[in-house]
């Protein structure tokens, strides 16, 4: 899972509003890309695609080598409150047992993911300050 938080060259929900026809193009909030979305290829099934290192370019090797076939940012309000759990785990406020007293293999999973991701993140993040740093030496 991908969210933007860098208000960077990534996907947003302003670039569908901004541009007449892109919104039905990219699934309507949630489903599958049509043919003519900019920048998309189709597999040998006929299914629309985008690499997700231009849905996302500044995502971790994991989510650049994916193949989307809908909008990642629609797709986020489902699991919102997962996110929402972990931020608060995160920064102390409830503990995981507080948010799911009894979580399901796939909330622990979504967690876990949550959390490389997010490490992944500020690994690339810092690294990209490291680099800008050495630059203006």
């Amino acid at each position: 899972m991908w969210l933007n938080h860098s208000r960077g060259r990534a996907w947003d929900c302003s670039q569908c509003k901004a541009k007449q026809g892109l919104r039905s193009l990219r699934g309507n909030c949630g489903g599958s890309f049509k043919r003519g979305l900019p920048q998309s290829q189709v597999d040998d099934d006929g299914h629309v695609y985008i690499m997700g290192y231009r849905v996302a370019p500044d995502s971790g090797e994991s989510f650049s080598d994916l193949e989307i076939r809908s909008c990642p940012v629609a797709l986020s309000n489902r699991v919102a409150p997962i996110v929402q759990a972990y931020h608060r785990h995160r920064s102390g406020l409830l503990t995981i047992a507080q948010s799911y007293p009894k979580p399901t293999c796939a909330i622990i999973e979504a967690l876990e993911v949550l959390h490389y991701n997010h490490e992944d993140a500020q690994y690339r993040a810092q690294k990209t300050a490291m680099m800008e740093a050495s630059k203006n030496v």
